[in-house]
């Protein structure tokens, strides 16, 4: 059986992305494959310190409190 797929959009759960959207308009974004087992993710620590890395690199806000918060809401469903 096969679950439905959980998507957050600035930490809610959604289907769209707003058209104006500067990630969606100009692939302005930083982003992690993350891999969890039993809801767990494997290797956070090295996860969040590239996606970091990378916001910095492009002048992205990087709030860490909300990227784990989505993380584990993902891992929960």
């Amino acid at each position: 059986m096969q679950s439905e797929a959980m998507v957050l959009i600035d930490g809610k759960a959604g289907e769209h992305i707003d058209a104006l959207d500067r990630g969606f308009l100009y692939g302005h974004t930083v982003f992690e494959t993350i891999g969890v087992i039993d809801g767990r993710p494997r290797f956070l620590n090295r996860h969040l310190q590239r996606l970091a890395k990378g916001a910095q690199a492009l002048g992205i806000p990087y709030r860490e409190d909300e990227i784990l918060s989505d993380v584990h809401t993902l891992c929960e469903s």
